[in-house]
């Protein structure tokens, strides 16, 4: 199946990914607020850039079934996601003047155009190979975290983030992704599997970077220098 094939291509950099602070402090609890509340705005940000990458794949779409999945992916993300988001934001007293205000990061905007240059390819497969580490991971990871903390759980500040992510509607449109992917990939070239691969793994790269920055909270690669330089 292609989803093990392109997991075992990945598997060190999947669970460095799954073991980073920001995920596992996230699954206790822990996490700082602070460094929440940077990540919450950066991700917003994200999420606007996904849902336009949705409507790319929208329009690559080769029958009218993925044309509607990929629409309702893009409908849920501008809606619910972004709700979860905005309902944080209150949580933590972020006014909509302040999150309007936010400027993506140096990191944010790199993986930003990775994902939309890939799009402008105007290949579905490629499209769903650069977006799908984000789905599949907070898919996995969402639900790994909620069973291995499910006993701090109740008290975890960031519990309805979880449980949103960890839901069986997220998985669903993860794998539905995967197998649109798996689809598109039959009859195809090991040069063809090559590409999607090292498209993929990219984008699980960025992911990973995306939560160091949001750890971090990096803007960019001079500001880490300064903090560096300091200590």
């Amino acid at each position: 199946m292609l989803a093990k094939k392109l997991k075992r291509h990945v598997t060190e950099l999947w669970e460095t990914t799954y073991q980073h602070p920001f995920v596992q402090e996230l699954g206790q609890g822990r996490l700082p607020q602070e460094k929440f509340k940077f990540y919450l705005l950066q991700d917003y940000l994200y999420l606007l850039d996904y849902a336009r990458l949705m409507a790319y794949a929208a329009i690559h779409a080769d029958d009218e079934l993925s044309m509607c999945y990929f629409t309702h992916i893009q409908s849920d993300i501008l809606d619910s996601e972004l709700e979860t988001h905005r309902n944080y934001m209150a949580t933590f007293d972020i006014s909509s003047e302040v999150a309007a205000k936010v400027q993506p990061t140096l990191f944010n905007r790199a993986y930003a155009a990775n994902m939309l240059a890939t799009a402008q390819s105007g290949q579905l497969s490629k499209i769903i190979a650069t977006v799908l580490p984000c789905a599949w991971t907070y898919a996995e990871f969402s639900q790994r975290l909620v069973k291995a903390y499910n006993h701090e759980l109740a008290n975890n500040p960031y519990r309805v983030w979880l449980e949103k992510y960890a839901s069986d509607d997220f998985a669903q449109s993860a794998q539905w992704l995967l197998a649109k992917l798996e689809a598109l990939m039959q009859d195809k070239s090991e040069q063809d599997y090559q590409e999607i691969q090292a498209i993929f793994k990219s984008s699980l790269e960025f992911k990973y970077l995306f939560w160091e920055m949001s750890y971090e909270m990096q803007t960019g690669v001079f500001e880490n220098y300064e903090r560096q330089k300091g200590k």
